[in-house]
């Protein structure tokens, strides 16, 4: 039994701020087992993405470290290890330990963080889609992997919806962005998949009836294409009174934004699918 969960059966546990330093040391402690790997040009490359000064006169896995040990929270942590991984994530390192030769290169360092999550029990998951690496705070699984990490994959065949929808993504987990802007950031991306569906430049306002046409023409029944054109309405109704020309969206009903922006893109996919089998 590992220590974690040894710690949960005596009733210990750990609070956030407990797990936001377990993570520091392991960070750490990782590091220096992979400092023959870090170059000085990656801890520049590296300084550059977060836009942080270029310190000297240390190792460069000393330099990291130092960078991610100053996170205030745990969030800011992860992204810092991210956008590392990210510096590095074409770069393959080989390593010669004894008669043994380790490969590192940025995916093992996710696949690290990844556990590490897992195992401390940090409720964040890491998606990768393309060249983008995002890190999503979980909620209900059932939801998030159809509507969010499903969406995601699919979206590559509309990029200009794709590169909107992981723009309202990172703006959804950083908490210092204004709320307004990640619900405007969300409709800006499902009007674009509506452009891009339909072959149209109008706006997500005027595509509602060939969305509620096309409904009925894949076969939805009435009674559920009606609900669904009235939903539409309310989303777009939604983001015009507190987001788009207004800054009075609230950060207690993002997730269900980003939700349903993925359920009526996923529905739209599916139907289209099934219509061309």
């Amino acid at each position: 039994m590992d220590y974690i969960n040894y710690t949960r059966i005596l009733g210990i546990g750990f609070d956030d701020e407990k797990k936001l330093d377990l993570l520091k040391n392991r960070i750490s402690n990782y590091m220096e087992e992979i400092s023959d790997c870090v170059s000085e040009d990656d801890y520049r490359n590296y300084c550059n993405v977060v836009y942080e000064k270029v310190e000297k006169y240390e190792a460069a896995h000393i330099l990291l470290n130092n960078s991610f040990q100053s996170s205030t929270n745990m969030r800011i942590l992860i992204s810092k290890f991210v956008a590392f991984c990210n510096t590095v994530s074409d770069k393959i390192g080989n390593t010669i330990y004894g008669s043994k030769t380790r490969v590192y290169c940025g995916v093992k360092f996710l696949n690290f963080l990844e556990l590490e999550l897992n195992t401390l029990g940090i409720p964040y998951e890491i998606t990768k889609s393309g060249k983008d690496t995002l890190i999503i705070p979980k909620g209900v699984k059932e939801l998030d992997e159809p509507l969010v990490t499903d969406v995601l994959k699919w979206l590559t065949a509309y990029p200009n919806t794709h590169s909107l929808y992981v723009a309202a993504l990172k703006h959804y987990v950083n908490e210092t962005i204004d709320p307004s802007l990640v619900a405007d950031g969300f409709r800006k991306a499902l009007e674009s998949f509506f452009q891009e569906f339909f072959n149209s430049d109008r706006t997500l306002e005027n595509l509602k009836s060939e969305y509620g046409t096309y409904l009925k023409e894949v076969g939805v029944p009435k009674e559920i294409s009606n609900y669904l054109e009235i939903l539409l309405k309310l989303y777009t109704d939604y983001n015009n009174n507190y987001a788009k020309h207004k800054s009075q969206a609230k950060r207690n009903v993002l997730e269900y934004i980003m939700h349903q922006t993925g359920a009526t893109i996923r529905l739209l996919i599916m139907l289209k699918k099934h219509k061309e089998e």
